[in-house]
């Protein structure tokens, strides 16, 4: 059984992004995440970003989920970023 959250990151990237093209605002989006168990773990997906992470609860999982996205758009040349987010559209 999976159940489907949305959670809501704030994307460092994305205001790095607005402020090379003249908007300092911080953007929040909002993905997907999707969590299922497996085994004795919670298993937490965000499909639109491919990126996973776990935890020992829904609410570990999914924490640690949005730290995996937040880490994913520090690190990421944005062109991945990009290629991940318009992939789903494809």
């Amino acid at each position: 059984m999976s159940k489907k959250l949305t959670i809501l990151i704030e994307d460092s990237v994305y205001e790095c992004l607005h402020r090379v093209v003249g908007r300092g605002t911080m953007a929040m989006q909002s993905y997907t995440a999707i969590v299922e168990k497996e085994g004795d773990v919670y298993v937490a997906l965000c499909p639109e970003l491919d990126v996973a992470s776990q935890g020992a609860s829904i609410e570990q999982a999914t924490a640690n989920l949005k730290e995996a996205v937040e880490f994913f758009f520090e690190c990421a040349d944005s062109r991945e970023i990009a290629r991940r987010q318009h992939s789903e559209s494809m």
